[in-house]
């Protein structure tokens, strides 16, 4: 009886607030509904996770090294019980310029010849939007968000640049978009931190492997055995891939040592090449001293040689002027003597007077002695006789006279000859003294090269 009443007080009371009643009930069903779409929300943003990450071979574990990695150490993980697979991968930072200033940008490489052949191995498999995978080394996969941010599309040229120079990391620095990319590595919203620019990476950028020229690996993304099978935000799964952690923290020591080994031997032998480059430049540079102190005493001994040979020609030459002079001195008296005894001949020949003489000579013979005037006569004919042989006796030193100076005219001659000869070795010495010093002079400057570009590393 009471529940009745209570029933119909209730039913009058509803009846008397029918909006609110019915606001109310609208509002419980909201939240009821909104609840269970919570509850259903999670479970299916967890399961369309777990696709796409196996989907794309989302790596489960990745590991890092400061010292960089190698092939042995890929070997040594793929080793450790409980991995699936494991890849080695570059990664590096890298500038753009853009429309508003530079992008700072991660790039990952891409094992394009494992794509080609099974795509299903590779692990972080980029999911292609739009373009194509790339097919060489100058082709590259942009980041969604680069594209909006650097104004470029598929099809454009990307240049990038690094501290230091982008060419110690990447072959080239100027790639052709061909392809649009999600990587599993950045399903969030953040593109993670940098070592340079801002310090915040901006967008990615994939290239393929082979357009990396760094000397180690940067990274070694691996998967584990049976975890695609377990949910990836559940703890199974976190076991499971703890394990392989833990195996590969236990080899990590090991691996260490053998980096640290490979580095120390590599650098030994760098130090050691180094070393033998070093005393090879000091001895060139000790032989190119010796070859420049060589140089200098041969120029030097070069030089007193020509200073000698100088001295000695002036001294010729002077002795040339000097009998030159006396040459002419001696023609000049030589042609007046001869036109005073051709004057005084009358133009007659030796042979002329001569027969002149003898014919007075006959004449002192036939004369009588008892003849009147026979004195005055034959004084007469002794002057006439005397003045002849004068005059040959005159004819005979001109002509002596004449050889003479025919003979030093031939000797002067040849000292002549003898001067321009040595003249001629003097301006060739010169020229070789002067080729000398301009070799000395560049083997100095090679040498001065040498040793300021030796000096640094001999200190």
């Amino acid at each position: 009886m009471k529940h009745s009443a209570f029933v119909k007080d209730c039913e009058r009371h509803v009846r008397s607030t029918a909006d609110r009643f019915l606001a109310i009930c609208c509002i419980t069903a909201l939240g009821v509904a909104f609840f269970a779409g919570l509850k259903a929300t999670a479970p299916d943003m967890r399961l369309t996770a777990q696709k796409y990450f196996n989907d794309y071979g989302m790596m489960d574990v990745h590991v890092v090294s400061t010292a960089g990695l190698t092939a042995d150490d890929l070997a040594a993980v793929r080793a450790v019980s409980g991995v699936r697979d494991a890849q080695n991968a570059y990664t590096a930072d890298a500038s753009v310029a853009a429309k508003d200033g530079a992008l700072t940008v991660k790039l990952l490489s891409l094992d394009t010849a494992l794509l080609g052949k099974d795509p299903s191995k590779v692990i972080n498999r980029p999911w292609l939007t739009s373009g194509r995978f790339p097919r060489g080394d100058g082709e590259v996969l942009a980041d969604p968000r680069f594209l909006n941010y650097s104004g470029l599309k598929i099809g454009d040229s990307v240049k990038l640049d690094a501290d230091g120079g982008i060419d110690t990391t990447l072959k080239r620095d100027t790639f052709t978009i061909v392809g649009v990319a999600n990587d599993p590595l950045y399903a969030s919203y953040e593109r993670g931190s940098s070592s340079i620019g801002s310090g915040r990476v901006d967008a990615y950028l994939i290239l393929p492997d082979s357009a990396f020229c760094l000397g180690a690996y940067t990274d070694i993304y691996l998967r584990v055995s049976g975890a695609d099978a377990k949910p990836c935000f559940g703890d199974e799964y976190t076991g499971t891939v703890k394990k392989v952690r833990s195996a590969i923290e236990k080899i990590s020591a090991s691996r260490e040592t053998a980096r640290y080994d490979s580095l120390h031997s590599e650098g030994q032998k760098k130090i050691d090449d180094a070393k033998v480059q070093l005393a090879s430049q000091q001895k060139a540079l000790s032989d190119a001293q010796q070859a420049v102190s060589d140089a200098q005493a041969q120029i030097d001994s070069g030089k007193s040689q020509l200073a000698s040979a100088r001295t000695t020609y002036n001294a010729a030459a002077a002795q040339y002027a000097s009998s030159l002079g006396d040459y002419n001195s001696s023609l000049a008296q030589y042609r007046s003597a001869a036109a005073a005894l051709s004057a005084a001949k009358s133009g007659k020949s030796d042979a002329q007077l001569e027969v002149e003489l003898t014919q007075i000579m006959q004449a002192e013979q036939s004369l009588p002695k008892n003849m009147p005037g026979y004195a005055e006569q034959y004084a007469q004919l002794e002057q006439n006789a005397a003045a002849i042989k004068a005059l040959l006796e005159k004819s005979e030193d001109l002509a002596k006279a004449d050889a003479g100076l025919a003979d030093t005219k031939a000797k002067l001659d040849a000292a002549a000859q003898q001067l321009a000869q040595e003249k001629a070795a003097i301006d060739s010495k010169v020229a070789q003294l002067e080729e000398a010093q301009s070799e000395l002079d560049s083997k100095k400057s090679a040498y001065d090269a040498q040793s300021a570009q030796a000096q640094p590393q001999i200190a």
